[in-house]
């Protein structure tokens, strides 16, 4: 796909008949030709039965600094209807964004069940890639140019991606994000995890602004094979000072570990 204009697109494969309680996922593989300076956008549509446009879910977008080399680079997404209760049909929209040339390949267009417990991740189960870049985590070290984070589509837990994180480091941590704290309630994480080599642990750090309160661990996943964390339950008592809380996943020396379905959610604390 070439363009010269603000946006080109192609509608791959053709609309899809909505079905209650799903979630939509559609990926496709683009290689941006090293001279263009757009970015390669694949997102869902949602349309109502006369074929009009209603909205988009998030976009995944790569963008026109990305590190491209030669190589071939994932981007997926996934999305809801429950904005647009007129929606009867979605598509899977590729498109070139700047100008330049996109060439894409391996359309796929899928809807899974929807989850129907509370989660307060934006990408829990790692569906939404652009490239090795994950929206809603984010990877923290020193030692990056000893590490890779890459989608992984051919061992997976749940749904049809998860994520790889390899490499060798003193420490280094996958976050998803700070969290304000609330009074009078529990935070629970739990996740999914295998250990090709190494492994790592799930856990929850809680801040009074940049201060340190307290850190809750998991341990490690057992060898080769996808284990579920034990789930972490962060009561009032241990976090009294905390304003607010991390999600996070730790590794440290050599590892290749695949992380999938990570779920973070608060209740009423009992009695309070």
């Amino acid at each position: 796909m070439a363009a010269e204009v603000p946006w080109a697109s192609v509608i791959m494969p053709s609309q899809q008949p909505l079905a209650p309680g799903t979630r939509q996922a559609g990926r496709g593989w683009a290689k941006v030709a090293g001279e263009t300076s757009g970015e390669a956008v694949l997102r869902i549509d949602y349309l109502d039965e006369n074929g009009k446009f209603l909205g988009q879910a998030l976009p995944a977008i790569l963008p026109a600094n990305a590190e491209r080399g030669d190589g071939w680079k994932l981007l997926a997404v996934e999305g809801t209807a429950d904005l647009y209760p007129k929606a009867t049909s979605f598509q899977l929209v590729a498109a070139v964004r700047g100008g330049g040339t996109v060439y894409w390949d391996d359309f796929d267009l899928k809807a899974f069940p929807e989850s129907t417990v509370p989660n307060l991740l934006k990408n829990p189960g790692f569906e939404w890639v652009a490239g090795d870049k994950f929206p809603g985590w984010n990877l923290f070290t020193t030692e990056a140019q000893r590490m890779a984070l890459r989608p992984a589509v051919q061992q997976v837990h749940d749904g049809w991606i998860s994520v790889q994180l390899t490499g060798e480091a003193k420490a280094a941590v996958l976050s998803a994000g700070r969290f304000p704290v609330e009074a009078g309630r529990n935070y629970h994480l739990e996740g999914w995890h295998r250990a090709l080599q190494g492994g790592g642990r799930f856990k929850l750090v809680f801040w009074n602004g940049s201060e340190h309160v307290v850190t809750l661990r998991t341990t490690a996943p057992a060898a080769n094979t996808w284990s579920k964390c034990e789930t972490l339950v962060a009561t009032p008592v241990q976090f009294s000072k905390a304003t607010h809380v991390t999600v996070e996943y730790e590794v440290n020396g050599v590892f290749d570990v695949l992380l999938d379905a990570v779920r973070f959610w608060s209740e009423p604390t009992p009695g309070q």
